[in-house]
């Protein structure tokens, strides 16, 4: 979508509704850069999170992968993207001690099988684990953070991908299957 760079207003309207949700007042942007708005919290309380959304296209075989924190639900969580098999306590995090509303610059990893796994900060106990998923080259994706619609896990994470056809992942968390 093309906006005015010189400042602009952006409403996010409660569904079905005219009344207004989140109101952004003169919001200016840079030309020729790409943006993401995520609207995080609950509906009495909604904020936004702009981000640039803008990269270089990473070397081949690898992705471009950044996390973004909405949920609250928890504490100060590391955030790790391993090959599946790979144990934690020899893996380093990609992100570290992200609190509601930190989002990581976007981080290039190889693509292929591999498997997303989030610890609060200081523990070692696993709070989501995506088992093993193939991550494409070439790709871009945001994932968020967001409090869990199930009782079982304090957080669930989507990926945002940019594609209009395919926009939104559901990463489940592989700890909760049957």
């Amino acid at each position: 979508m093309n906006v005015p760079t010189d400042g602009f207003d952006v409403k996010v309207n409660t569904t079905g509704t005219d009344t207004t949700a989140l109101s952004m007042m003169n919001v200016v942007l840079v030309a020729d850069t790409l943006f993401i708005v995520i609207a995080v919290n609950v509906l009495g309380s909604i904020e936004a999170i702009l981000l640039d959304d803008s990269t270089l296209d990473p070397a081949g075989g690898n992705l471009l992968v950044r996390v973004v924190r909405t949920s609250d639900t928890a504490t100060a969580i590391d955030v790790y993207v391993t090959a599946p098999d790979t144990d934690l306590l020899m893996a380093v995090p990609v992100v570290e001690n992200a609190v509601y509303q930190d989002s990581s610059g976007f981080l290039e990893v190889p693509a292929g099988d591999c498997r997303i796994r989030v610890i609060p900060t200081g523990y070692q106990t696993i709070i989501f684990d995506s088992g093993t998923i193939s991550l494409t080259a070439g790709a871009q994706l945001a994932v968020v953070g967001r409090p869990s619609e199930n009782q079982i896990s304090s957080i669930d994470l989507i990926a945002l991908t940019g594609d209009a056809a395919n926009p939104v992942i559901e990463l489940n968390d592989n700890r909760t299957q049957l």
